[in-house]
């Protein structure tokens, strides 16, 4: 096992230095090199790096001169959605683990090529799902485990946050994401958790998925009323609805329905919930109602499962005392990526969990341009799925 680990971090802006600030804590990483096509971002990230008492990084505009860096081993791609899988292949091909933050995917294409290549070169890729590590969505899929929920059969997510700021930013690659298609373009905070809960990929597969999006009114408003009369931004018209709705079908005949709203004044939630015939969980009303037998069915407050069913990973965190973005969620992910590299194992979310998640705002898109009609999905596994230790 390797005792420390150099990576190359391609992409920074506020994201990317968000996760730099955590993996400069880490005593057995060394972020080697920085690539973005703006040099003051560049600049700030290295910053971060040689503040925290780190050597100053390699910095190039083009990643792949920085990919044959000697003594590297794994690559971030941490820039705009569409920047994340041709870096990841690139990374692959060029025998590095490959992790991506989160986004969506433009077309299924690209997403087998992700799996192919993973699968030829026998490198892993990761998407840097934070949520999947979340204190509350761990402990339910530890419920889930024991038993507590009994059979599932239908669970529920999504992603409502107030987002129409992304019209004052200089460069709003996600504003221009929602001005030119629609369809849910950003699902995977829940959709990642649900998925490990439902054993997607491990006994079970999506089948297909249905989409439907609201008129779009939210970011035009808000320009309108935030923005000067000469703005040019004020001409834009949106493609993506104000609210989309997705259901998903599952091979175990268990439903998945996604919201995705970021237009509207609606304070944040992912909306996780899920329905089992031993009891409901929802994030919304911050409680779970176990099947009592007798009587009408109350919330108890989620708190009150913490200490018998907190997931040992996040016993292990709160006891350490570290402080970290996202509640703890982001220096956990980060973690599961290191190790696995340091080890040169298998990552927990794999190639095919991270080219899935990807493909669901794919068929959500090709879904409403059909009418909302049904899309199926592709099997990236090859029939991996049917093994529950994919």
């Amino acid at each position: 096992m390797k005792r420390k680990i150099n990576l190359l971090i391609v992409g920074t802006a506020a994201r990317s230095q968000s996760l730099i600030g955590e993996l400069v804590k880490m005593p057995d990483v060394d972020i080697a090199a920085l690539s973005d096509l703006l040099p003051d971002r560049m600049e700030k990230a290295a910053k971060i790096i040689t503040d925290a008492g780190h050597a100053e990084p390699v910095r190039h505009a083009d990643y792949r001169s920085l990919l044959d860096l000697k003594g590297l081993d794994a690559v971030i791609a941490a820039g705009s959605w569409d920047s994340h899988i041709p870096v990841c292949l690139d990374a692959m091909k060029a025998g590095l683990y490959a992790a991506s933050e989160v986004g969506c995917a433009s077309s299924l294409d690209e997403c087998r090529e992700l799996v192919r290549t993973s699968e030829n070169t026998g490198k892993p890729c990761m998407m840097l799902e934070n949520c999947c590590y979340g204190k509350d969505e761990m402990m339910i899929g530890r419920m889930i485990r024991e038993g507590l929920f009994g059979e599932i059969v239908s669970a529920g997510c999504g992603y409502q946050h107030d987002l129409r700021v992304l019209a004052r930013q200089p460069h709003p690659y996600r504003m221009m994401q929602n001005l030119r298609r629609c369809g849910d373009l950003y699902l995977t905070h829940g959709l990642g958790p649900v998925c490990q809960w439902l054993g997607i990929n491990r006994g079970n597969r999506i089948l297909s998925v249905v989409s439907m999006s609201s008129k779009s009114r939210g970011f035009e408003s808000w320009i309108r009323e935030h923005l000067p009369e000469d703005d040019p931004r004020r001409e834009y018209r949106f493609a993506n609805g104000d609210v989309t709705d997705t259901l998903i079908r599952c091979a175990n005949g268990e439903t998945i329905r996604i919201r995705h709203t970021i237009t509207l004044p609606a304070p944040y939630s992912r909306h996780n919930e899920l329905y089992g015939t031993g009891g409901v969980y929802s994030e919304d009303c911050k409680g779970i109602s176990l099947d009592s037998g007798t009587g009408p069915q109350t919330w108890t407050p989620i708190e009150k499962f913490y200490r018998k069913y907190s997931d040992p990973l996040w016993k292990k965190f709160e006891r350490s005392g570290k402080q970290s973005g996202h509640g703890g969620m982001d220096y956990l992910v980060l973690r599961a990526f290191i190790e696995a590299v340091k080890q040169q194992k298998p990552t927990p979310i794999s190639v095919y969990d991270t080219a899935l998640w990807m493909a669901v705002s794919v068929l959500s898109e090709q879904s409403v341009l059909l009418g909302s009609s049904p899309v199926v999905m592709p099997d990236f596994t090859g029939g991996k799925w049917i093994h529950p230790s994919v």
